[in-house]
């Protein structure tokens, strides 16, 4: 029940977000809705988050992405980039973000971030589980780095080490708008600074 309040918090904190540009954008066509029992949840990979994709796909060639990740209490990602920065509004319990030589940053649920394409980890407090939408113009990307920013050793005989996990295909699944909705008027509008 909580979740599912948490979820409409999410989506109309996303449209509000996006208001600027939609505006910029033209008349939509249609309601574009997922209500929170309907969204598709999916593992990150395995034992790892789950997440739900509203705008674009994992598998997707370019952006933007838009999604719901969810973190299990004490969760920690690990070293990592993303090939473009990301916005995140945490939802539900506390995440840490830590990038490369900065101070942790703790942020509660209604908390705003963006965070740079830069080595960072991400992690989820003890005590609850997190619930986090993020949104990227860029396409999604997720790769396994040491502190440093160096691949991490290949997993050996016990599992030890990280590997980047290669998504199993799956359809596309195709947004019907977003924030930057091309489909509208053919290009994509420009974000306002």
């Amino acid at each position: 029940m909580k979740e599912k309040a948490l979820m409409k918090k999410a989506l109309i904190l996303a449209v509000l977000g996006c208001g600027v540009t939609l505006a910029n954008a033209g008349p939509a066509p249609k309601l574009v809705a997922f209500p929170a029992g309907e969204l598709k949840w999916e593992p990150f990979f395995p034992g790892g988050p789950d997440e739900s994709f509203v705008i674009g796909t994992k598998e997707a060639k370019k952006g933007p992405t838009a999604f719901f990740i969810r973190f299990k209490a004490a969760f920690d990602s690990g070293w990592h980039t993303h090939e473009s920065a990301y916005t995140g509004i945490v939802l539900a319990g506390t995440i840490i973000e830590t990038s490369k030589g900065q101070e942790a940053v703790k942020l509660t649920a209604g908390s705003y971030y963006l965070q740079p394409s830069v080595v960072h980890k991400t992690v989820c407090a003890a005590g609850a589980d997190c619930l986090v939408w993020i949104y990227e113009d860029g396409k999604f990307s997720f790769t396994p780095t040491d502190e440093a920013g160096k691949p991490p050793p290949p997993a050996g005989p016990g599992g030890r080490g990280r590997q980047q996990q290669s998504p199993a295909p799956k359809p596309p699944r195709r947004s019907q708008g977003g924030c930057l909705p091309r489909s509208w008027s053919g290009r994509r509008p420009t974000p306002p600074l």
